[in-house]
């Protein structure tokens, strides 16, 4: 109903401005929450930062969790370029944390910190292993943390976050450990949030994830790595709009007996399957183009006979999307 307002109200309106899906959802949003009196907003940029819809808010703190090759033909080739755009939400005077930083990325962030009086701070290493599908964190400002998000890539989400928090507690807000340990151990069940190494099946194992860049496939890559033996059964698609031959590469580098299944996620910027299966066969990456995942997903599980076979959907938050979970069994 407060969609449906909202477009009312906006389509009487005169003006010869026309907005993008994305900037008339981010206003929608914030007046919703406005009008809703939320306690807390958590407002994530959809492209860069500098010139994002969502930067004319003034945050408590601001957040740059890494930085990738991701979106490049807005953001720019190099990494100091994408990394200039992100900086972008640091503002006068308002605290901000920066998750994972390469080296040529600290002074442009130094720099823009410096010039707005922003208080910087790099998120501490932190220790993590996995543990009954858990990463498990021991030392931490709250005590012994079991969180369900077991992504290798969770370990430095989860020291963002501590960071985060603890510059949260400096500016005022009650955050109670005992908050923190059951927010880290039911984000999923919490949230509905999918796509984080998730785990949709144990037999045989089938698992989720939105790798959808280049960072997000160097912890994939390494986790796929790790596996000592049993086939890869990968099942993946992307968006049409990005620049997928550093995705395709790393996957090339995976070792061990790998099987391919194209997909594509159900939305107009959807990669068209065969043509992502060509793109594939450049980098040696070859398999049969079954454009509905659920149907992908079918094939790869009838041919995932052996006892360590693994199956992994990934690529786009879209092709996550796409997942029919009750076709799924219920043995997780």
């Amino acid at each position: 109903e407060a969609v449906v307002d909202f477009v009312e109200r906006w389509m009487a309106v005169e003006s010869d401005f026309t907005p993008s899906f994305f900037e008339l959802t981010s206003t929608m949003a914030f007046e919703y929450f406005a009008r809703e009196k939320v306690d807390v907003a958590v407002i994530e940029t959809g492209l860069g930062g500098r010139l994002d819809s969502t930067n004319i808010i003034t945050p408590v703190v601001s957040v740059i969790t890494n930085i990738s090759p991701d979106h490049t033909a807005l953001l720019g080739e190099s990494l100091e370029k994408i990394a200039f755009e992100k900086a972008g939400i640091i503002k006068t005077g308002v605290p901000a944390v920066i998750g994972e930083c390469q080296p040529e990325c600290m002074a442009v962030f130094e720099e823009r910190a410096e010039a707005v009086g922003a208080p910087l701070k790099y998120a501490a290493s932190l220790d993590g292993r996995r543990e009954d599908g858990m990463m498990v964190y021991e030392h931490t400002p709250y005590g012994k943390i079991r969180g369900e998000l077991s992504g290798d890539c969770q370990i430095r989400n989860a020291a963002t976050v501590m960071e985060t928090l603890g510059v949260l507690s400096g500016c005022g807000f009650a955050i109670p450990a005992e908050s923190v340990r059951d927010g880290f151990a039911h984000v999923c069940e919490d949230t509905g949030l999918m796509g984080r190494w998730t785990t949709l099946r144990r037999d045989p194992l089938t698992i989720c994830d939105t790798g959808h860049n280049i960072g997000g496939w160097e912890y994939i890559a390494s986790q796929l790595s790790a596996r000592k033996s049993g086939t890869l059964h990968l099942i993946m698609g992307f968006v049409n709009d990005k620049d997928i031959s550093a995705i395709l590469r790393k996957i090339a580098e995976i070792g061990g007996d790998k099987r391919f299944y194209f997909s594509a996620p159900s939305v107009p910027r959807g990669l068209n399957a065969d043509a992502l299966a060509a793109q594939a066969a450049e980098f040696g990456l070859n398999g049969p183009a079954i454009a509905d995942v659920n149907e992908a997903l079918a094939t790869a599980t009838a041919a995932a006979t052996g006892t360590d076979d693994m199956i992994l959907i990934a690529g786009s938050n879209f092709l996550i999307a796409d997942l029919n979970l009750s076709l799924l069994s219920e043995d997780k």
